[in-house]
C-alpha cells in the first residue's frame, strides 16, 4: 500500500516518498555506473532521493539517517558540481 494510515486516520504520504527516494537512487546508480554521458542526470536523482530519504528521516525522528542523508545530499551535490565542470 502506498499510503500509511495514521492512528488518527489522516493518509501519510511517508512511504511514496520513500519509495520514491529508492527508486530515484536505484536510476542514479544505474546512469552514473553506466557512464553513458547521462552522469548529470544521474547525479540528479541522486540529490531527488536523499531529499526524499532526508524527509522520511526528518519524519521518524531518526537523528542517525538525518545526518547520513544530509552527508549524501552534499556528496550528490558536489558530484553534480564536479561532473558539469
Amino acid at each position: 500500500m502506498i499510503y500509511m494510515e495514521t492512528r488518527n486516520g489522516k493518509k501519510e504520504m511517508k512511504n511514496l516518498v520513500g519509495w520514491v527516494g529508492t527508486v530515484m537512487g536505484m536510476i542514479g546508480s544505474m546512469l552514473v555506473a553506466l557512464n553513458n554521458g547521462m552522469q548529470d542526470f544521474g547525479y540528479s536523482c541522486f540529490l531527488v532521493g536523499s531529499v526524499a530519504w532526508l524527509y522520511v528521516s526528518i519524519k521518524d525522528k531518526n537523528s542517525a539517517a538525518i545526518i547520513q542523508w544530509i552527508f549524501f545530499l552534499v556528496c550528490n551535490i558536489v558530484g553534480l558540481a564536479s561532473y558539469l565542470k
